[in-house]
């Protein structure tokens, strides 16, 4: 019985043609864009030292003052410390000056020059971006066009800005090694996107079991197997379904487009095996939770993951890095900033204990939304069938 439960509602997946759309054709689309767009952009510029210049304004002390005034507590300002802490300037010049990739090159060209010539030197494309660290949260960066060492320097100097340490930055994002494509970060973006995007249709598809959404509903609810082994059977299903999507864009992404994701194939399939499990098990929350309609149940579930996907770095690559300095809880519970951060892990650490746990987190969210769906959807009556 259960095994015939699994299979009708794996062919209803397979007719649900805006399911496979969006899991499957516009995955495949979107890769081969990226791939097509940014996949040889940092061929040429594979260890090549970025040439900036960062500006010290006349100010630059009175400017340092004024910071630590409105940042530090009063009594404190006369500290050996706080006296002795560099200027924006300073540290940043210092910071990145000592910065090498891992061939023993330097990363960055340091031009000390005048505003004036700094700018002539930008519009000549002499130098890649011109760095105006006003305090340590006022840094500003000019850049004349988009490219790979701009946004490097911009995803630097937004980890400067949110007082990251920025070698450990730069060592941990894998811009000192084999792998330093800040792009590639955008393949696994797509994998993270459709791994919590499938909550959607894993939601519609259990909503149809029950009797109060639709007359199919009402036949299930009426036949005699348990109602919550039948909406488990529902998610299961999908999300056998879309493990088998994600195994089939990974391969087309390391096989056909030859990207390389900087670890082993093996990892990538059982972190999208999680992370899709993980996205199947909020929609089935959602699904059992409420009385709401589908539509609404709908439309609350697709702003969840929106808003949690531009959250968790999935529209603006620097949020995650944002929230963790300003919400660091936010990344602890946002659905999309899990599955995002085991992308992330896997990505810079590799298979590690900090990527062990990762997948941990991911399996006990999934437990845990499960729990929540079945203790729902086993207490739900209705009046008359």
């Amino acid at each position: 019985m259960l095994l015939r439960l699994f299979y009708y509602k794996l062919k209803e997946g397979l007719r649900n043609k805006a399911f496979l759309g969006w899991n499957l054709i516009f995955p495949f689309l979107l890769g081969t864009v990226f791939f097509a767009a940014l996949g040889h952009l940092y061929d040429e510029e594979l260890n090549e030292p970025m040439n900036i210049v960062i500006e010290k304004m006349d100010n630059t002390e009175e400017l340092h003052k004024e910071w630590l005034k409105k940042t530090m507590p009063e009594d404190q300002l006369n500290s050996d410390y706080v006296k002795s802490m560099p200027t924006a300037y300073d540290m940043m010049n210092d910071t990145l000056s000592k910065i090498e990739y891992d061939d023993g090159t330097k990363m960055f060209n340091i031009k000390n020059v005048d505003k004036k010539e700094a700018e002539k030197l930008l519009t000549d494309d002499k130098i890649d971006a011109i760095i105006n660290p006003y305090d340590y949260e006022n840094i500003k960066m000019e850049i004349k066009k988009n490219g790979i060492k701009q946004s490097i320097l911009t995803s630097i100097v937004t980890a400067f800005r949110e007082g990251i340490d920025i070698k450990e930055y730069v060592k941990t994002s894998g811009l000192q090694g084999n792998n330093k494509d800040p792009y590639i970060q955008y393949f696994y973006n797509i994998l993270a996107m459709i791994s919590i995007m499938t909550s959607s249709g894993v939601m519609i598809s259990v909503v149809k079991t029950q009797a109060n959404y639709s007359a199919i509903g009402i036949r299930v609810e009426s036949s005699p197997v348990n109602r919550v082994v039948q909406s488990l059977c529902s998610m299961l299903a999908m999300s056998f379904l879309q493990v088998v999507i994600l195994i089939l864009s990974i391969i087309y992404y390391v096989y056909i487009l030859k990207v390389n994701f900087g670890c082993g194939i093996q990892y990538i399939f059982i972190t999208s095996m999680f992370a899709a499990f993980m996205g199947c098990s909020l929609g089935y929350m959602v699904a059992c939770v409420g009385n709401a309609s589908e539509n609404v149940k709908n439309a609350i579930l697709i702003g969840f993951v929106t808003g949690g996907g531009f959250l968790a770095g999935l529209m603006k690559g620097d949020m995650y890095i944002v929230m963790e300095k300003k919400f660091p809880l936010v990344n602890r519970i946002n659905p999309s900033s899990i599955i995002t951060n085991a992308f992330y892990t896997l990505n810079m650490y590799g298979a590690n204990e900090k990527y062990t746990r990762t997948i941990v987190t991911m399996f006990t969210y999934s437990i845990i939304f499960i729990a929540i769906g079945m203790i729902f959807r086993g207490r739900r009556g209705y009046a008359s069938i």
